[in-house]
């Protein structure tokens, strides 16, 4: 793993070693980036509907909105919970 766990707090030192600012870690990259993709996912599947609605085609227009939602939903399910007190 890299960067500082969630929750934890981390100093920044100068030359002579003392503590000049300290902060929570309070965001991981694994969610902001399941994030993105769960939005990228949505945002292709409804275009997709919207193709299928302009060229008159609801049935597959309904499976691809289905498809996409249920493909964002599990990409969101699948970043692990954190739990941090901001203080």
């Amino acid at each position: 793993m890299s960067g500082i766990p969630s929750g934890q707090t981390a100093n920044v030192r100068d030359d002579a070693g003392n503590v000049v600012l300290s902060y929570r870690s309070f965001a991981s990259v694994v969610g902001i980036i399941a994030t993105l993709v769960a939005g990228v996912v949505a945002l292709a599947g409804l275009a997709g509907e919207l193709f299928l609605l302009h060229e008159h085609r609801p049935g597959p227009a309904a499976i691809a909105f289905a498809l996409s939602a249920i493909f964002a939903v599990l990409v969101i399910m699948l970043v692990p919970p954190v739990n941090v007190t901001i203080l």
